[in-house]
């Protein structure tokens, strides 16, 4: 590590610099490549654990989302159904009111010949 490289000191008086290494902390015998073993294992561990993590949750999320869209879906399926209702009333009501306009005038037209 960047921290353990060699550091150089200089007292007020001197001119020319004295090198001090610092190096890791002594480690116990028997146990110099044990540390990095744990620690890797201790970090495979913690990563699969992230990939785990609320997993159960996400998919109940997905499940409530695309539930959402077909309400959705659905919804706008019965808006446009309601409108061509809407526009069919309209229509009918258009065409009684000419039958009676055609039949009112029809009726004018025989009284005054």
């Amino acid at each position: 590590p960047a921290e353990w490289s060699q550091l150089q000191c200089r007292s007020p008086g001197q001119s020319g610099a004295s090198k001090v290494e610092a190096g890791p902390p002594p480690q116990p015998e028997g146990s110099a490549g044990a540390m990095p073993v744990i620690e890797t294992a201790a970090l495979l561990e913690s990563a699969r654990g992230v990939g785990e993590y609320n997993h159960e949750n996400f998919l109940s999320d997905k499940k409530q989302r695309l539930t959402a869209e077909y309400k959705k879906m659905d919804m706008r399926l019965e808006q446009a159904a309601l409108w061509r209702d809407d526009i069919r009333y309209l229509v009918s009501l258009t065409e009684t009111k000419m039958g009676n306009y055609l039949l009112v005038n029809a009726l004018f037209a025989a009284a005054t010949v």
